[in-house]
């Protein structure tokens, strides 16, 4: 529900922008867009995971399962919980560049500015009732006990398998896994829970005045800005040993390598010349030579 409630917030946004689609140019659409406001809002809400919308029971099953599932483990929940927090920090810096702060809109966006008609607002109203009941079929054994079963689990169960539909069936889960020393649910519940609210809070204080201050005083910003520098990591970590091998590896080619081809080929030269020395072309000299040969011949045999 929240998923296509914010795509189609989006699309409303930009029908009432003229076509814009560049998020800088925004800002304060919230009074001239109410009704695209208040459900877009929702969703951002939905997605971040603030109870009790939709958003929220479905990030805590998924987390609950990365956690407790099969193949699941500490790690995979912390993944997924500061992905989480990730997920609320963008979502609402995409709230407040859009509907909250100062206006950046054209003079010829604003003057076409209006909310969008009924045929595109009715849908929003209705994906934004999902986005804060629906959630509630799916209420984890944790929060509702017996009074509200999980009822997405029980009607899914026979096609996901019996693992996963076993996972829930009890609070006894929660129980082992504490007692294996891992997180208990509530902890874990409150854990993603604070990271999103955290995501929320720091996104809203860096980005309500705009997003050029924000740039102007944000390390956290610079970071995001240059994809955390994960290049810069790659290159100093892998790149530069990878080329300082290839230097080293071009240096031994050039000088051990290429030396020996060469020196064989110096020492075959060397010889060359120094057996050239005796093919004088004179027949006196072969036959001294000859002569000679034959006299330390005839010493050696007598």
């Amino acid at each position: 529900f929240f998923k296509a409630l914010l795509f189609l917030g989006a699309g409303s946004v930009i029908h009432a922008m003229s076509g814009e689609q560049n998020i800088r140019h925004m800002g304060g659409l919230r009074k001239s867009l109410p009704i695209t406001h208040l459900t877009f809002a929702i969703a951002v809400l939905a997605i971040a995971g603030v109870p009790p919308l939709a958003g929220f029971f479905s990030k805590d099953e998924i987390l609950w399962a990365a956690l407790t599932g099969t193949g699941g483990s500490t790690l995979l929940w912390g993944v997924g919980v500061l992905t989480a927090g990730l997920t609320a920090f963008y979502m609402t810096r995409l709230y407040v560049l859009v509907f909250a702060g100062p206006s950046r809109v054209g003079d010829a966006a604003l003057a076409h500015l209006h909310e969008s008609p009924v045929s595109m607002t009715g849908p929003l109203a209705l994906l934004a009732v999902g986005a804060v009941l629906a959630g509630f079929l799916g209420v984890p054994h944790i929060l509702g006990g017996e009074r509200f079963p999980n009822q997405l689990e029980h009607y899914l169960a026979p096609a996901l398998a019996t693992a996963g539909a076993a996972q829930y069936a009890g609070a006894t889960t929660a129980a082992d896994h504490v007692a294996r020393g891992t997180i208990g649910e509530w902890p874990a519940m409150l854990i993603a829970l604070a990271l999103s609210l955290a995501g929320i809070v720091v996104a809203w204080v860096m980005f309500s005045r705009g997003p050029r201050e924000a740039a102007a005083r944000s390390a956290i910003l610079r970071l995001v800005k240059g994809k955390f520098f994960v290049d810069e990591l790659i290159d100093r970590v892998v790149l530069a040993p990878y080329r300082s091998l290839c230097r080293i590896s071009s240096s031994f080619d050039h000088r051990v390598i290429d030396g020996l081809v060469n020196a064989g080929g110096t020492a075959a030269e060397l010889g060359s010349q120094i057996v050239r020395l005796v093919q004088t072309g004179y027949v006196r000299n072969y036959a001294f030579v000859f002569f000679l040969g034959t006299v330390l011949i005839l010493l050696w045999v007598l």
